[in-house]
């Protein structure tokens, strides 16, 4: 199970955003945070080119385009 952490809108901009400890290490964050974005594209009608994601710990932070997501 998961949640969103933080919901920022900054330039036009929804950016999704979740909290990962060790957040330099982490596999999936990206993953997570881009399904996180996607599914409130979808259930908003707002258009995925509208979020950005991000994911970051006390020390790191970690940004990118949803759009631009290969996995």
């Amino acid at each position: 199970t998961g949640h969103i952490d933080l919901l920022r809108i900054e330039n036009n901009k929804i950016w999704v955003w979740d909290y990962k400890p060790r957040a330099e290490k982490e596999k999936y964050a990206a993953t997570q945070t881009f399904l996180y974005a996607s599914m409130l594209s979808k259930r908003t009608n707002i258009p995925i080119n509208n979020f950005g994601c991000g994911y970051f710990d006390e020390n790191s932070a970690f940004i990118f385009d949803p759009t631009k997501a290969k996995f």
